[in-house]
């Protein structure tokens, strides 16, 4: 975590406990500062990771593919988007979008060759940090492009997915465990 992390953390606990105080606050103030930093921190936990991307499914097979992150949870999912609308943006808008697509450092970041639902992905890859905390982002790729292959190579009883469901955390209604398209 890193220290302008640690400030925006701290600030959203001193804000929170305000919040709850029964002291004469402006509370529409306060909640907006308190949203403000879950923004900024968001910011430096996106900025500061190295990225572990997945493939995410699409609703449209022409569409540029969409990525995520399973570590951060970051999704280029908005770029489509912003690039609708970015001659619109004015000057100081263009660089702020130019300056956060730039930020996300490619020699950092690395490609798995998986496809998945991002909260599946993002499960999986805390379940194998918890296993594997040493493991290097090239282990835990393969690990994970290996779980994702089994999960779908084998035929699953829809007792043993409600099970795994369990297991990795996911929401009761999950159900996304093979993505609509093929991979490429």
């Amino acid at each position: 975590m890193s220290e302008t992390q640690k400030i925006y953390e701290e600030t959203l606990k001193y804000y929170e406990k305000m919040l709850k105080s029964k002291k004469a606050v402006d509370r529409e103030e306060i909640k907006k500062v308190i949203a403000g930093c879950r923004i900024e921190i968001k910011k430096c936990i996106y900025r500061e990771c190295n990225h572990l991307w997945v493939t995410l499914p699409s609703e449209d097979e022409y569409e540029e593919r969409l990525l995520g992150c399973v570590k951060c949870g970051f999704t280029n999912s908005f770029f489509p988007k912003v690039e609708k609308v970015y001659n619109k943006l004015n000057e100081e808008e263009k660089a702020s979008f130019e300056h956060m697509i730039f930020s996300l450092d490619d020699t950092k970041s690395m490609h798995s060759e998986s496809w998945c639902d991002l909260e599946l992905g993002r499960a999986i890859y805390k379940k194998l940090i918890e296993a594997h905390p040493n493991a290097t982002d090239k282990e835990i790729s393969d690990y994970l492009s290996y779980a994702l292959w089994k999960m779908r190579t084998r035929d699953q009883s829809e007792e043993r997915k409600a099970s795994r469901v369990r297991r990795l955390g996911l929401r009761p209604n999950f159900n996304a465990w093979n993505p609509e398209f093929e991979q490429e």
